[in-house]
């Protein structure tokens, strides 16, 4: 097993945070059932995450701009951290 460390840092616009945590937490277990992944969410900035969950439109500071609502030109991008 391996496990995969992360923080979901917002919701999904139009979702309210119950309904986003409870939709991410639903895939994480999928997931989990079919990988040799386990996830565990991170509570706070004091361990380092492999994976930081943020909703975000427009420019944010990664290089690949969403496009917003209705233009799926771009629906998800995945920063890691490495490890060293």
């Amino acid at each position: 097993m391996c496990s995969v460390h992360g923080r979901i840092l917002n919701s999904a616009r139009g979702m309210d945070s119950t309904e986003t945590y409870g939709q991410l937490m639903a895939a994480f277990q999928m997931w989990s059932e079919v990988s040799s992944l386990t996830f565990r969410e991170l509570a706070d900035d004091s361990e380092s995450a492999d994976i930081d969950i943020k909703f975000a439109a427009g420019y944010h500071n990664d290089g690949s701009p969403f496009d917003g609502q209705g233009n799926n030109n771009t629906m998800i991008t995945i920063q890691y951290n490495t490890m060293e």
